[in-house]
């Protein structure tokens, strides 16, 4: 397997010099991944296959903000109006929505497009 340092490609010049040789929190990591600011050239599972080389699983800054600022607020203030609102935030989404949600993890999961599948044969007149 090729060295992470090989592998992880960081669009951000900073964060590329700040863990130079160092581990990278494992948190830190997934959420720079998702936001595209690290790109992993070759077989991502290879790679985390063999992540105790590479990352550390420390409390970080940014976790420590996460609980602070949202999480404990959201269990210390809880009520059933925050309950009212985050269920009706989602069952209240039209039908148009979940259709266009199915559609789009459709087209991702399948290996064709439609427009490359087999045609239907024409009506006859």
């Amino acid at each position: 397997m090729l060295s992470p340092s090989q592998v992880l490609r960081f669009r951000d010049d900073v964060a590329a010099q700040s863990f130079r040789g160092r581990r990278i929190p494992m948190s830190t990591f997934v959420e720079r991944y998702i936001d595209g600011s690290i790109d992993v050239s070759g077989d991502l599972h290879e790679l985390l296959r063999a992540r105790a080389d590479w990352v550390n699983y420390r409390f970080t800054w940014d976790q420590a903000k996460f609980l602070i600022m949202r999480f404990l607020p959201s269990v210390l203030v809880h009520s059933k109006a925050a309950d009212r609102a985050f269920v009706c935030e989602h069952y209240d989404r039209g039908n148009d929505f979940f259709e266009a949600s199915s559609a789009a993890a459709g087209a991702l999961s399948s290996p064709t497009s439609p427009s490359s599948s087999a045609s239907t044969p024409p009506a006859s007149p």
